[in-house]
C-alpha cells in the first residue's frame, strides 16, 4: 500500500513484496534455529492446555467454515443459506461422502496409499460423469463445481519493461509489521507442535523440530518461498493414513518440485 501510495511501479511493488516475504522467512527461520539449539522448546510447557485445544478446536472450525463456504457459498455464521440448490446437494454429498471414507477407511486399512488413492479416485470419478454426460469444463465450473480460473494479467512482470526491484527503505520501515510475524510465527510453531502432540498421544522433541523448522525456513528464504511451520491438520492425517515415517513429507516435497 505504501508503494502504492508513492506511485510506485508493478515491477517495484512485487519485487519489494516478495523481497520482504523471503527476508522475514530467513530472518524467522534463524530465529527458530536458535530457540531450537539453545535448548529453548521447553518454552511450551509454559502454554496452558486450554490454549492448545482452544488452537486445535479453532483450526478444525475454520476448516469445516471453509468446505461450508465452498458448498454454500455463504460463510455459515448467521447467513441465511436454505434451501440449497441441486448443485449444492450434490457438493454437499461429495464432500460428505469423501470426509467419511477419509474417516474409516484408515481405521480398516493402515497403508499411506489410502487417502491419496480416495482423494484420486475420486476425482476420476468426477471426470468420468462428466465425460459420459457429456459436460464440459466451463459448464461444470459455472456451476460451481470446478474452481474459477484467475485471470491472467497481460502485464509481464520481471521482463525488460517491468524489471523487478527491491526498495529497501520501504521494507526498513515496516520491522514492526515483521517482529509481530516473527512472534506470531515462533508461537503458533511450538503450539502447532504441542497441539499435535497432544492430539496423537506422543511425546515429541520440541528443540529437535524447531532446528528442523528454522533450517526449513532458512532454505526457503533463501530460494525464494515463503513462511510455514508445523501443521496440525496434515500431520495428523499423515499418521491416521498409517505413513509414520519421513518418506510421506519427502514425497510430498518432491511432487511440489515437480
Amino acid at each position: 500500500q505504501v508503494l502504492a501510495k508513492n506511485g510506485a511501479d508493478v515491477g517495484t511493488i512485487i519485487g519489494t513484496v516478495l523481497g520482504a516475504f523471503a527476508s522475514v522467512t530467513v530472518l524467522i527461520g534463524l530465529t527458530v534455529l536458535l530457540l531450537g539449539m539453545f535448548r529453548q522448546g521447553r518454552i511450551i510447557g509454559f502454554v496452558p492446555y486450554p490454549v492448545i485445544g482452544g488452537l486445535l478446536s479453532g483450526t478444525g472450525l475454520l476448516v469445516f467454515l471453509g468446505a461450508f463456504r465452498i458448498v454454500a457459498g455463504k460463510s455459515g455464521l448467521g447467513e441465511t443459506f436454505y434451501p440449497l440448490s441441486t448443485d449444492q446437494m450434490l457438493l454437499l454429498g461429495m464432500m460428505v461422502a469423501i470426509a467419511f471414507l477419509m474417516q474409516a477407511l484408515p481405521k480398516k486399512i493402515k497403508h499411506p496409499l489410502v487417502i491419496p488413492g480416495i482423494i484420486i479416485g475420486f476425482v476420476v470419478v468426477f471426470y468420468a460423469i462428466l465425460l459420459v454426460m457429456k459436460i464440459d469444463l466451463e459448464t461444470a465450473r459455472l456451476h460451481g463445481f470446478l474452481l474459477k480460473l484467475p485471470l491472467v494479467s497481460a502485464t509481464a512482470v520481471g521482463d525488460s519493461a517491468h524489471p523487478l526491484v527491491i526498495d529497501f527503505a520501504v521494507m526498513v520501515d515496516q520491522w514492526p509489521s515483521f517482529l509481530v510475524m516473527a512472534v506470531i510465527v515462533v508461537l503458533s510453531t511450538m503450539i502447532n507442535m504441542a497441539g499435535l502432540d497432544l492430539s496423537a498421544d506422543g511425546e515429541g522433541n520440541y528443540d529437535r523440530d524447531l532446528k528442523g523448522i528454522g533450517a526449513a525456513l532458512m532454505l526457503s528464504g533463501l530460494l525464494g518461498g515463503f513462511l510455514g511451520h508445523t501443521s496440525v491438520n496434515r500431520s495428523l492425517v499423515h499418521k491416521e493414513a498409517g505413513a509414520n515415517s519421513r518418506l510421506g513429507g519427502i514425497w510430498a516435497a518432491g511432487l511440489c518440485l515437480l
